[in-house]
């Protein structure tokens, strides 16, 4: 097979992956928060002062440009401009990789990165599904295009830029802004080389991107920065935190697996590491540890940070095998393809779980049922545009709003906190929920298995009289109407409720 046609096939493969993922991943609840948020900002409304947001401020900015497809397709438009994200990081992986091979071989470490990228089932689905992984991931690869380009060519410049872009992806995960360290300390430690003016420009750029993203914010809503990014996070509890990390572990090198391979073998043939790929693999191993640290780690922390991990493998991994050049890129593209064919994410994807010894598959995907289901709200009630749904990918979904407080979908509720903080917070307390539900103007309220089950920022199931209550006030406002099973993320069941006469 000529290179041409092979690489077409790759690419055609990658594609058709990401576009099964598109349609058939499962619902997630973050999905509906995120995009709320981006409405939110289009509606002139700023995140932390005026609603509640737990990441880095530039999502929802960014995020405008997903609207216009939000509102012609809905959660499969926002999907569509989140894998068009994802794209642009495939292609900056590429260019990083291929700049990086200057004067050496440059096909096998292309197709290295291609194939780690393109036939990654897991990172196909939370690269598709919106999420904050495709956008950081994108901010961080053309950070580090310009941090190796910087190793060829020293400028205050180029330095400037690679600051500047991590600073944004800093603005999206907040995580990443730990590069920060490894990359400034290896400019510090060149200056008698590159002279001063390199680091320099980074530490200055860095600082003064930081600012521009986050000190609005925090000049406008202390508490709310601070409460959102830090006391959200740190606030939750766990009965076994290192159970759970073990198994953050676990599942993370099952979904990495070709790219953990890739690891062990090189820290067996250890090839002399180019410039500038020391402090980028520190930034990778300083983000895992701080992933793995968080009190409840999920395991898709890492899809922003694989980029970063592709680029380091690509580039290092052939120096080990010089002597496997032609064979190399096809058999490890191979390799990867049927890693992504066997991925668990697959089942996933169609599995309706497992009743004894018999495997369910679900009707439809995820994706179908939500549009059949806000088509129904729609047609129930033409005039709505508000609905009182913790579920907010359906309001999404339906062309609709949910009620001031709700922006966070299923984690808005935090039943111990005290009322007057919940008013600055722009969450909701047991009270406030209650009250919402008494008096909300929302002619339609929809609840699925997610619906204020959840109290935040613990995490845990909410105590036993608060659910009662939550229940006896929707019951003296709304009537039930309709069921659906099994709807959205965990397959609960959806309970449709009109507004009482």
């Amino acid at each position: 097979m000529k290179f041409p046609i092979r690489t077409a096939v790759l690419l055609a493969g990658a594609l058709l992956l990401a576009g099964a993922a598109l349609w058939f991943a499962p619902l997630n609840q973050d999905e509906g928060w995120y995009l709320l948020s981006a409405l939110r900002v289009r509606q002139g409304f700023l995140p932390y002062r005026d609603f509640a947001f737990t990441q880095g401020p530039l999502f929802p900015f960014v995020y405008q440009g997903a609207l216009p497809l939000v509102d012609r397709f809905g959660l499969a438009g926002g999907r569509l401009f989140t894998l068009l994200l994802a794209a642009g990081t495939f292609c900056a992986v590429l260019l990083t990789v291929y700049r990086s091979r200057v004067k050496t071989s440059r096909e096998s470490p292309l197709w290295i990165a291609a194939a780690l990228l393109g036939f990654n089932t897991f990172q196909a689905q939370y690269t598709t599904t919106v999420k904050t992984y495709a956008l950081a991931g994108l901010l961080l690869s053309l950070a580090l295009y310009l941090w190796l380009e910087l190793q060829r060519r020293p400028h205050a410049l180029r330095a400037a830029g690679c600051a500047f872009l991590l600073a944004a992806a800093t603005g999206v995960r907040l995580s990443l802004g730990l590069f920060f360290l490894p990359l400034g300390i290896s400019l510090l430690l060149r200056r008698n080389q590159w002279g001063h003016r390199p680091w320099i420009a980074f530490g200055v750029c860095g600082l003064i991107g930081l600012g521009v993203i986050f000190g609005p914010f925090w000049i406008a809503a202390p508490e709310a920065v601070w409460f959102g990014l830090i006391e959200f996070h740190a606030g939750r509890e766990v009965a076994s935190p290192w159970l759970l990390r073990a198994g953050f572990l676990s599942r993370t090198l099952a979904a990495y697996l070709p790219a953990v391979a890739c690891l062990v073998v090189l820290s067996f043939r250890r090839p002399t590491l180019r410039p500038g790929f020391l402090p980028l693999g520190l930034g990778i191993l300083l983000v895992t540890l701080l992933h793995l640290a968080a009190p409840f780690p999920y395991d898709d922390y890492q899809a922003a940070l694989y980029p970063a991990l592709v680029i380091w493998i690509a580039a290092t991994l052939p120096d080990a095998f010089p002597k496997l050049e032609p064979r190399l890129p096809t058999a490890f593209a191979a390799v990867c393809l049927v890693f992504a064919l066997s991925s668990p994410q697959i089942q996933s994807w169609f599995s309706a779980g497992r009743d004894r010894i018999w495997w369910r598959a679900k009707p439809k995907p995820d994706l179908a049922v939500l549009r059949e289901t806000a088509a129904h709200l729609r047609e129930r009630s033409p005039e709505a545009d508000v609905l009182l749904t913790p579920d907010t990918y359906l309001a999404v979904e339906a062309g609709m709003d949910v009620p001031r407080g709700l922006e966070m979908g299923p984690f808005s509720y935090f039943p111990d906190m005290p009322f007057d903080r919940a008013v600055r917070l722009n969450v909701l307390n047991t009270d406030r929920l209650i009250h919402l539900i008494l008096n909300s103007n929302a002619p339609l309220a929809a609840l699925s298995g997610y619906g204020f089950t959840i109290q935040s920022p613990a995490i845990t199931e909410t105590a036993p009289e608060a659910q009662r209550r939550i229940r006896r006030a929707l019951r003296d406002a709304y009537d039930p109407v309709s069921r659906v099973h099994p709807f959205g993320q965990g397959n609960t069941t959806l309970e449709i409720h009109q507004r009482a006469p």
